[in-house]
């Protein structure tokens, strides 16, 4: 998901992987027999923290033995195919032998092994930049539409010009732009501040934060001023360069405004960069029919994230080493996202179908933007997948907001009024069973919660080969390594079937108030979900057995 915001004058990338914060790996405290390794996989029950109740849940059928080895489509950023605790849970692509050159097959893939990355290109190298839709639509109409007289436009043009809007506030090279009329009334105002700064410390030569900030009180209504001070304050707390207010900086405060306009281009020339790049695949971006395209190179800078999300999913269990998955499965990895930009809806629409196509039974969409150039193709190959009987897990994301009151894409819905079947979206929660500060959230949207908060799992790193990191990217292939731990076992039961067990069987926090996402009000946990509560794979795997049994009169 690429989505944006400004805190403090601060740029927080929140991406294609739905704002994965990387947490250093440090013990919990005050949680009874509970480490920071593998919570996810605990209960409250026996643990105290408020984990998927999966150790739980294969006590429970220790005297079962699995039928099935669910396969799982991880549509992300790729993997390391040699990475210790994956490389024996690869799916094998049973129809292609390595290496040879040959799409033996048929598929139209050449050695498609372990999966696909349609950001490959011909050479075999990969698509590494791209660029949010954000500002792909903000660069398509800001000629139309920026600084336009709005009281000539159209009906037509009024809503367009609505929804270029819209865009902007999400768009950071939009956002660059408006910065600069912000900098350059600011500049105008920091005579001012420059002579109440000398009035309040009539010795001080140097001003820091601290003597800045009682320049605005409360109560202020001077929008003017309210503007500039908080353009100078951001750049009191920026990490590189941070301003310092002192006569070398009085004198040349118009270089504040060449910094900006600095900004916006170096955004500006980030895009057009990203645009050129897309251009390497080779392949016609507005004709999803032409889809033979990519290469069989799963690895790419972006799959620290793919990586992490298809161990928490199926990291080889038990070998004494690194993590535990959540289930023993067969991991395809179908590459969506470049490490910098949005995913391309023809992209997860031509992963979605491969993964289906080749056997996945369950997909895990662990990203997510705020605009979509062509998501009837999504919906095509979403619909495809639910008349196949396939499940498609997706991160709510990671904006604090509710996704009742605006649209991400992709999402449930086929129109207006109708949606999919085998659409599960997933919200963020901490140990504490609490949902995490920046995730998304909707009574209507959101189905259920699942740990996501210093979730320990495998990464593509020079340095290291395990870390714990944050987000809906996290909590998503929680809920999809509990679908495919169920199939595993009553591999007979339908996608519908599935989907119920593991809706019906959440650990319910209905009447238990909580702090909102973003805001911090208090709520009831009900509110933020359908379910009103978070997966529970033991209560999930006992509503999926007495199906089967009902079933099958076993």
């Amino acid at each position: 998901m690429r989505t944006s915001k400004i805190i403090l004058g601060v740029l927080v990338l929140s991406g294609m992987f739905c704002q994965v914060q990387a947490q250093k790996v440090k013990m919990t405290e005050g949680k009874k027999n509970a480490s920071f390794e593998g919570w996810h996989l605990r209960s409250y029950e026996t643990d105290g923290v408020y984990g998927a109740g999966v150790n739980q849940a294969y006590e429970y059928l220790k005297d079962r033995k699995p039928k099935a080895r669910t396969v799982v489509g991880i549509v992300d950023g790729g993997v390391d195919v040699t990475h210790e605790d994956l490389k024996d849970v690869l799916w094998r692509n049973p129809g292609e032998i390595p290496g040879n050159g040959i799409d033996d097959d048929g598929n139209g893939y050449v050695d498609d092994v372990h999966g696909w990355n349609f950001l490959g290109t011909p050479d075999g190298k990969q698509m590494e930049i791209g660029y949010t839709m954000a500002d792909h639509e903000y660069m398509r109409l800001r000629e139309k539409y920026e600084n336009v007289d709005t009281t000539s436009l159209s009906s037509k043009e009024r809503r367009e010009y609505d929804y270029f809007q819209d865009v902007c506030k999400f768009s950071f090279i939009c956002q660059a732009y408006q910065e600069i009329a912000v900098a350059e009334a600011a500049v105008k105002y920091a005579e001012i501040f420059n002579r109440e700064l000398k009035t309040l410390y009539p010795k001080g030569k140097r001003f820091e934060i601290k003597q800045f900030a009682p320049l605005l009180k409360e109560g202020e209504t001077n929008e003017e001023r309210i503007s500039a001070y908080n353009f100078f304050l951001k750049r009191f707390y920026r990490r590189k360069n941070r301003l310092v207010w002192d006569e070398q900086f009085y004198n040349n405060r118009n270089k504040v405004i060449e910094e900006v306009r600095a900004d916006y281009e170096k955004l500006k020339d980030s895009y057009f960069a990203g645009l050129a790049n897309r251009g390497t695949l080779g392949d016609d971006p507005e004709n999803v029919k032409d889809r033979f395209y990519g290469n069989n190179n799963l690895l790419a800078e972006s799959a620290v994230h793919g990586q992490h999300v298809g161990g928490i999913v199926g990291a080889t269990r038990n070998n004494g080493i690194g993590v535990d998955g959540v289930a023993d499965v067969d991991l395809m990895f179908v590459r969506v996202g470049p490490g910098n930009g949005d995913e391309h809806d023809k992209e997860v629409a031509l992963c979605i179908r491969y993964a289906v196509d080749n056997g996945a039974r369950v997909i895990n969409m662990s990203f997510g933007k705020p605009f979509s150039h062509h998501n009837k193709w999504m919906i095509a190959a979403m619909k495809y997948a639910e008349k196949k009987g396939v499940l498609l897990v997706h991160a709510a994301g990671n904006d604090g907001m509710s996704l009742d009151v605006r649209d991400f894409y992709p999402n449930r819905y086929i129109s207006k009024n109708k949606t999919l079947q085998n659409w599960i979206a997933v919200g963020s929660i901490d140990m504490d069973g609490n949902p995490a500060s920046s995730s998304n959230y909707g009574k209507r949207e959101v189905d259920l919660f699942a740990p996501g908060v210093n979730v320990y799992s495998t990464i593509y790193d020079k340095r290291f080969k395990y870390r714990a990191m944050s987000g809906t990217s996290m909590a998503t292939p929680v809920v999809t390594g509990v679908i495919a731990l169920i199939w595993n076992y009553f591999p007979e039961l339908t996608a519908e079937e599935v989907k119920e067990a593991v809706l019906g069987g959440v650990t319910s926090r209905k009447g238990d108030v909580v702090p909102c996402p973003g805001n911090g009000e208090k709520v009831d946990f009900d509110s933020l979900c359908r379910t009103g509560g978070i997966v529970n794979a033991l209560e999930a795997v006992k509503l999926a057995e007495k199906m089967y049994v009902k079933k099958f009169n076993r």
